[in-house]
């Protein structure tokens, strides 16, 4: 049996993604054709969305097979990330019955696989930091099932960019009307996308791991959304979906780790949901006044159709998890809706910026806690993002007037003060 890489097509670094192939031969040379499709078998250890470099094989006693591989995981809003050691275990027709990633901060290869009698599997490879390298053992009781669901860090545009700064982080970026151009923190500049008038927004629409620029054109109805940072607006995808007095919406809802292009229309309350698996979906759920706040507030990794209604205070949910409706009071007319997850749980968690008095109001979801914090002032633009990487939110505010970024680093609460953008630019993440 061998086991080789294979590439799969155009892959989130811009190149063939790669992935598992084994092959199994018989005594004389030929391809066993009773193994897999043909005498072969090709799986992810981890997703599509990453490379998975074989570098070990062994068959148990019992006929089972066990693969290792170096799996490349792309930074993402998990702290899951770098090269990993993957190990996969299939039945002995090919049949993937098995999968794990065993997560380790260096780089990882040579791996050795031993099964004892028992079935415990006891694997050995070298890591190498940054001056020395180390060899590594784990031993494990079996090898779980398990399905990785990684999005992308919200903002985080440079990801896949040849500027070389890309990073598990939320970029600070600004759209210029002015040229029509996009400006990433703190060098990158892009082609022009949108035009003076267009909303500008940004989600993870191609399901690379990394956010693309997006310009919906109220006059036309349209969607613009870029080819990665350098295209310009010819080359991108343009979607007729929407019109004039439409709120375009950024939300994955069918579930499969690619924002689907929506909208919220108030004139009659309903979500115009044009999704990446599926036939569209039509949701009447709001009414003129209410602000669309869509987010995973349940965790099942699908959005869930949300309105923040300013004249109640009441955030109206509908968890995609079981259908039923959530309704919770929080908030004030005039408040700023700036739903995220500050606490790392994978949930979206209700919380507002109030301009009046600056104070940002949030309510964990993995313990219900209530907390408020002071940060900004009334003319600024809260701009929240996970701007160091720890998997959080982070409270931030654009200032128009200074042109100042203002970001209260989640991590260790340090503060982290910009200075990006001129008269006119528009902050990308801007709630307000």
């Amino acid at each position: 049996m061998v086991a080789a890489s294979e590439g799969t097509g155009f892959g989130p670094t811009g190149t063939s993604h790669v992935d598992v192939k084994l092959m199994r031969f018989t005594p004389d040379g030929a391809v066993d054709t009773t193994f897999g499709t043909n005498g072969q078998s090709g799986f992810d250890v981890t997703t599509s969305r990453f490379d998975d470099i074989p570098n070990g094989l062994v068959a148990t006693p019992d006929g089972q097979i066990l693969v290792s591989a170096v799996s490349n995981v792309l930074q993402n809003r998990t702290q899951t990330s770098g090269q990993t050691l993957s190990i996969a275990k299939l039945t002995s027709n090919g049949t993937v019955t098995g999968r794990m990633l065993q997560v380790s901060s260096y780089s990882t290869s040579r791996a050795f696989l031993h099964v004892y009698p028992d079935g415990r599997v006891l694997t050995t490879y070298h890591t190498a930091g940054q001056s020395t390298g180390d060899l590594l053992l784990v031993r494990m009781t079996g090898i779980p099932l398990r399905t990785y669901r990684l999005r992308a860090v919200p903002f985080n545009f440079l990801l896949n960019s040849p500027f070389g700064l890309a990073g598990g982080t939320s970029d600070p970026t600004l759209f210029r009307p002015a040229s029509n151009r996009w400006f990433a923190y703190p060098s990158a500049q892009s082609e022009p996308v949108g035009l003076p008038g267009d909303i500008v927004l940004s989600g993870d629409f191609r399901g690379d791991i990394a956010a693309e620029r997006v310009a919906f054109r109220p006059s036309l109805g349209r969607w613009y959304i870029a080819n990665g940072f350098l295209s310009n607006e010819s080359q991108s995808l343009k979607v007729d979906w929407g019109l004039n007095g439409d709120i375009p919406v950024v939300g994955d809802f069918d579930g499969d780790l690619k924002a689907d292009v929506t909208v919220f229309r108030p004139s009659d309350g309903f979500w115009y949901i044009l999704g990446t698996s599926g036939p569209p979906a039509y949701i009447h759920w709001g009414i003129t006044g209410d602000k669309p706040v869509a987010g995973d507030y349940d965790g099942d990794f699908i959005d869930d159709v949300a309105v923040w209604r300013p004249s109640d205070g009441n955030w109206y949910i509908i968890k995609s998890s079981d259908g039923q409706a959530l309704i919770t009071h929080f908030g004030l007319d005039g408040d700023v809706p700036v739903q995220d997850d500050y606490d790392a749980d994978g949930k979206t968690d209700i919380a507002v910026w109030r301009p009046s008095t600056g104070i940002w109001y949030r309510l964990n979801s993995s313990d219900g806690a209530f907390s408020a914090i002071q940060w900004g002032i009334p003319t600024d633009k809260a701009v929240p993002g996970d701007y160091d990487g720890d998997s959080k939110a982070d409270a931030a505010v654009f200032r128009p007037a200074d042109k100042l970024w203002y970001i209260l680093n989640s991590s260790n609460g340090t503060v982290s003060i910009l200075t990006w953008g001129i008269d006119g630019d528009i902050p990308v993440q801007a709630r307000n």
